[in-house]
């Protein structure tokens, strides 16, 4: 339960008193909301973004590039809005969500080109 308590002062600011002294039904009303919110974004993220590796990018060693997580789509991020990596908090999750999904879609484009051309 401080778990929850502390989530939703986070989001909204509110004290801890505050939060103790109002009912529970609204505040697990609120962090249900919360949650389904964070879960839609998760599941978009993961319908939208995720990457299934070709099998000459696996014997090529493309799961090395996994130890640094999440690094690489900050520094497409980065790199695209050229901007320095300290400054990513400035942007909005929509704003890196298009970025990311413009750059994954452009990137199966030209696999798919480049199949499509060097075919014989």
């Amino acid at each position: 339960m401080e778990d929850i308590i502390q989530i939703i002062h986070i989001a909204t600011g509110l004290s801890y008193k505050n939060l103790i002294r109002k009912r529970l039904y609204p505040v697990m009303r609120f962090f249900k909301f919360v949650k389904s919110g964070i879960q839609e974004i998760n599941d978009m993220e993961a319908a939208n973004l995720s990457y299934e590796p070709s099998a000459d990018e696996v014997k090529a060693g493309i799961e090395e590039l996994s130890r640094f997580n999440n690094l690489s789509s900050v520094k497409t991020i980065a790199d695209f809005m050229n901007i320095p990596v300290d400054q990513m908090d400035r942007l909005t999750w929509e704003e890196a969500f298009s970025i990311l999904y413009y750059n994954s879609s452009i990137n199966k484009y030209e696999k798919k080109y480049i199949k499509v051309t060097t075919k014989t």
